[in-house]
């Protein structure tokens, strides 16, 4: 019987599918080889209960209630006057709006679904499969809680070592984040000089915790970027920045001129001071 080359081209073209997804999960087995190692958590490990670090007792503050009346359109939501929300404070799970309270994204873990993909310049970036309003919660920054010292310490290991990953964020006065052994999905959220996410202290019964919050609305499949606001750090180099953005700086860190003044004026002042991630690079401020 002769053979058709149409229909032996069209019988071939069937099972292309077939092969492109063979070849994708091959290739996504071999990009999970590349994730860094790390513990999964959804709350903040405290790994050195030193000076900073001691187990703080719940106070009377930690409680506090707000007027807001469960009868509202949105019980604690953003520009409803909630006094807890105005002031950075989440509610207290004894809020009178009781389930209907909207201030409460961090103890629940509000998020949005997000996942990590691969990018050729960038390694590992952070997506939302979900489309994000302004003002939402987007994910919270998790890790080990560090003394200053320990960082100080893994710094030195890791320079030694070549790791130039860091995932440390300065989370109160003597204590940092480091979400290098230990993290969430937050931890792949790449710098941008033009980000939509910011960083924001929030208080949760007390204790400081750190959300990433979206500054502009956010369409589902957009990637989660935030400013890391790198600050001068003695011996962590500058890194060249690839956000691709019209607002990019060109690099990420490094001494800037204002900060060379700063500290030619105050040498006795350390620059280590706002609260900061040094993650893939960086020392990044929170509001």
């Amino acid at each position: 019987m002769e053979k058709n080359p149409f229909l032996e081209g069209f019988t071939e073209a069937e099972g292309i599918p077939e092969l492109l997804a063979e070849r994708n999960s091959y290739i996504t087995k071999w990009l999970e080889g590349l994730r860094p190692s790390y513990i999964k958590i959804e709350r903040n490990i405290t790994v050195d209960f030193g000076l900073y670090g001691r187990k703080r007792w719940k106070t009377d503050d930690d409680d506090s209630i707000c007027n807001c009346s469960p009868s509202a359109a949105s019980p604690c939501g953003p520009n409803t006057g909630c006094l807890n929300r105005d002031m950075g404070y989440e509610c207290p799970e004894s809020c009178l709006t009781g389930e209907l309270c909207q201030n409460q994204r961090l103890r629940y873990r509000q998020y949005p679904g997000l996942k990590t993909f691969y990018t050729p310049d960038r390694g590992l970036a952070l997506f939302t499969e979900e489309d994000i309003k302004k003002g939402d919660l987007v994910i919270e920054y998790v890790g080990e809680i560090i003394t200053n010292q320990e960082r100080d310490q893994r710094l030195h290991i890791m320079s030694i070592c070549g790791d130039e990953d860091y995932y440390f964020l300065d989370l109160t006065e003597g204590r940092v984040i480091d979400a290098g052994p230990a993290g969430n999905l937050a931890r792949f959220a790449n710098h941008s000089c033009d980000e939509n996410c910011s960083s924001e202290k929030w208080k949760v019964d007390g204790e400081t915790r750190i959300a990433l919050i979206a500054i502009k609305d956010i369409q589902a499949g957009e990637e989660i970027t935030f400013d890391y606001r790198w600050q001068y750090q003695p011996g962590v180099p500058s890194r060249k920045c690839f956000c691709g953005t019209e607002k990019c700086r060109g690099e990420i860190g490094g001494k800037s001129r204002l900060q060379a003044e700063r500290q030619t004026k105050k040498k006795h002042e350390p620059l280590h001071k706002e609260p900061a991630r040094n993650g893939r690079l960086a020392q990044m401020s929170s509001s």
